[in-house]
């Protein structure tokens, strides 16, 4: 058991939760912080810790809490720093997720389209055959790496069928993401700033030239694809349609997220799984209920551990006067825990349904991915239960990532056993 939480007030406030000991025993760390009052100024990130449900909740849904961090943080920085960061804005300054009304509300009435549950069940069939590509790929082995080898696989083998891009960029597309994931998951690295801004740098590349040739082949008569590049093409022909530099960095964006986001996904599901036996052998009698356990397993240990707002006038929460330009962290997998909304929360009960949680955060900006990542988080282990009887949790370490706004196994070792007739 860990002594998270017996620390002290003092101890809490130089608290940082961006280390391996924050990272490899968060929960009882988030209990600490909802017993100290759910909200607390940190010493160490010079921003508020929220960590109860309501608070949580009610700024999430709060027009006073701005998303629209990357400007202050780029002002700050001085020197090479901030011409490198400089890269990065010009690229974030166009992501929905750091976008406030009424650019946001543009932005994503455009793009929820393609995103809406009912958009994506046309790429089911598409989705299904991918994952059992990827897991046929496997043949007769009994141990896989899975973060690799299928949580980051399977869904950008997804995303490269939504862009039309080929099935071999997967392994640049791992490199692209980890490398971003450095400065905007905030992982404290030594040259995360240079790292970062050299993969934003070839992505915009990339896409820039992709963009441009299929704008050109559309121009000389080239038939109209469902893909979602073609789609972001045709809005340029409206007066709110995206422009070319906007359709780039949502491509950037979608490229980077929609991967990471359902890898973290999956890879804690799974642990969760392995570390739950009966709740992994209720879902293999009764693959039915894999959907709705897909939401209790989000409440358990989803993949977003946190997201950033700053105040945009003084407030109160939780008692305590949060001032104007202050940055907030919304700690959402403690709230997520916080037993003042979820009885028993460190069981993983199917029962729950989705409980009222918020994983995928709330409000207008609930993650515009959540529905694709739940699809593919579904049909991912629908297959896999499909093939496989039982999976085994072979003896190893399992270390934590330990960036600010990521928290899953760096890696994770997978035993298989296959369904016999």
């Amino acid at each position: 058991m860990s002594g998270a939480k017996n620390l002290t007030i003092a101890q809490l406030k130089k608290l940082r939760l961006n280390t391996p000991s924050f990272s490899q025993n968060v929960y009882p760390h988030y209990e600490a912080l909802r017993d100290a009052g759910g909200v607390l100024w940190s010493e160490s990130h010079k921003s508020w810790l929220i960590s109860s449900y309501d608070c949580v909740k009610a700024l999430l849904l709060s027009p006073n809490a701005s998303v629209e961090k990357m400007s202050p943080f780029v002002n700050q920085a001085t020197g090479d720093v901030q011409e490198t960061m400089i890269v990065m804005h010009k690229v974030m300054e166009h992501w929905l997720p750091f976008i406030d009304p009424p650019e946001h509300t543009r932005l994503r009435l455009i793009l929820q389209r393609s995103f809406a549950p009912r958009a994506l069940q046309q790429h089911e069939p598409m989705i299904r055959a991918t994952v059992r590509k990827v897991i046929n790929g496997f043949g007769d082995r009994r141990e896989i790496e899975f973060l690799d080898e299928f949580a980051f696989q399977f869904p950008a083998l997804v995303i490269t069928d939504f862009f039309g891009m080929p099935s071999d960029e997967v392994k640049r597309i791992r490199e692209w993401s980890a490398g971003i994931a450095e400065f905007v998951l905030g992982s404290g690295k030594e040259g995360r700033y240079e790292n970062s801004a050299g993969m934003m740098r070839e992505m915009k590349a990339f896409f820039g030239d992709l963009v441009a040739t299929r704008s050109s082949e559309l121009a000389a008569g080239a038939q109209r694809s469902e893909k979602l590049l073609d789609q972001l093409l045709l809005t340029m022909d409206s007066d709110s349609g995206l422009n070319s530099d906007e359709i780039v960095s949502t491509l950037i964006l979608i490229l980077f997220a929609a991967p990471e986001t359902t890898a973290s996904m999956l890879v804690n599901s799974m642990l969760a799984l392995l570390s739950n036996r009966p709740q992994l052998q209720q879902l293999s009698d009764d693959r039915n209920l894999i959907g709705p356990a897909m939401e209790e397993l989000i409440r358990y240990d989803g993949p977003v551990p946190a997201v950033v707002r700053v105040a945009k006038e003084d407030m109160e929460i939780g008692g305590q006067h949060i001032h104007a330009g202050q940055r907030i962290f919304l700690l959402l997998k403690s709230a997520n825990r916080d037993p003042a909304q979820f009885p028993n929360p460190e069981v993983l009960d199917f029962g729950r349904g989705r409980s009222g949680h918020i994983g995928f955060g709330m409000g207008i900006h609930l993650c515009l991915g959540a529905p694709l990542a739940r699809m593919e988080s579904r049909i991912a282990f629908e297959e896999l239960l499909a093939h496989y009887e039982d999976f085994e949790l072979p003896d190893q370490e399992i270390v934590w990532r330990h960036e600010l706004l990521a928290h899953s196994p760096h890696a994770l070792r997978v035993g298989l056993v296959p369904r016999v007739g």
